[in-house]
């Protein structure tokens, strides 16, 4: 099992923790692994991919996809509304 604050940390440690940056990992189902883990990011950053390899990131933990938005859903404290995002991603691949 991997940890999806890990690597939304591993993730922060490469383009350093900022507020201008918000992301969020969701993991939903997949038919051929089982799930997969989908970037929810409001900053498009050009070959992310390749650059958290080269960062060092274990290719198991790179997400699947990168899905960039306008704004990441937050809760009303402030913090990233996981649930929302999950929701978002399964909403944009029912497409």
């Amino acid at each position: 099992m991997i940890s999806l604050t890990a690597i939304e940390n591993k993730i922060y440690d490469m383009i350093g923790e900022t507020d201008d940056i918000k992301l969020v990992c969701v993991n939903i189902p997949d038919d051929k692994k089982g799930e997969k883990i989908i970037l929810v990011i409001d900053h498009k950053i050009e070959n992310l991919k390749s650059k958290l390899l080269e960062f060092g990131m274990t290719p198991l933990w790179i997400p699947s996809e990168i899905k960039t938005v306008e704004q990441v859903p937050v809760l009303g404290s402030g913090k990233v509304d996981f649930k929302g995002a999950k929701e978002l991603v399964l909403k944009s691949l029912a497409l």
